[in-house]
């Protein structure tokens, strides 16, 4: 019987979304003995278009994208709410690099921190508090599951 958690599925489907959209695409997860890295993978845009990404991703914004940290939390069925975001943990400390991301993005200045979430609220204020609270901690996009699977 093949075990695979949930957390790995989530990973294979944010990195064959930025492959389709032609991303060089490596994983950040450390080596025993070194800091975890709080993002889960770097990418790299081949093929830059010309444009300023919305702050929440869809096809076509991401292609302006040209290097990125992306941490997925993957959450199917949660919808990341403002309450929700102010309690994970895991969100407190995006804003900061570790070992792994540095060495990353060494002499690249144009960068992004990616956050990929289950789903968002449906209201455009909830969602205008959500992109507040996420810009605060650092995050530069937000790309959701919901778009990843049915775009």
């Amino acid at each position: 019987m093949l075990k695979c958690k949930v957390w790995e599925v989530n990973l294979t489907i944010v990195r064959e979304f930025f492959e389709l959209h032609k991303f060089l695409v490596s994983s950040l997860r450390k080596e025993k003995g070194r800091r975890k890295s709080v993002f889960d993978l770097w990418v790299i845009n081949t093929s830059p278009i010309k444009t300023t990404p919305n702050f929440f991703l869809d096809g076509y914004s991401v292609q302006g994208i040209r290097y990125g940290l992306v941490k997925v939390l993957g959450w199917h069925g949660e919808v990341f709410t403002p309450s929700l975001i102010r309690r994970v943990e895991d969100l407190g400390n995006l804003g900061e690099l570790g070992e792994a991301e540095r060495e990353a993005i060494k002499r690249k200045k144009d960068f992004s921190r990616i956050l990929v979430l289950s789903r968002l609220p449906t209201s455009s204020k909830l969602r205008e508090e959500v992109k507040r609270i996420l810009k605060k901690q650092g995050i530069d996009h937000v790309l959701t599951f919901d778009y990843i699977l049915w775009a």
